[in-house]
């Protein structure tokens, strides 16, 4: 599994740049923090299931711009555009997560 996630964090990396030595470093960044934040995010995931449909959502995000990316298509999406929509998909999803807990209690 560790694997899975480590060719996940490498892909990540080369979706944000293409300086090999973000790609290492993300790399490894990826593998510890999976270690250490592996249970955090499967508590996070139980407490707000909707994280888990948003994390489906940035995957395919970031696939689109590793593909843009190629030097055969060459278009770059700025880095400060990527993070402000990481940022409104938390926001988004939180708020989902909001609404469905208020429509819970209503039923």
């Amino acid at each position: 599994m560790d694997i899975v996630f480590s060719v996940d964090s490498i892909l990540t990396a080369l979706a944000i740049d293409s300086n090999p030595v973000i790609v290492l470093l993300g790399g490894c960044i990826g593998i510890l923090a999976m270690r250490f934040v592996a249970q955090l995010m499967i508590t996070l995931i139980a407490r707000i299931p909707e994280l888990l449909y948003m994390a489906y959502v940035l995957i395919a995000v970031i696939a689109v711009k590793l593909f843009l990316s190629l030097p055969q298509i060459n278009i770059e999406i700025p880095n400060v555009l990527f993070s402000i929509f990481v940022l409104l998909a938390f926001v988004v999803t939180i708020l989902w997560h909001q609404r469905t807990q208020k429509r819970k209690h209503i039923h």
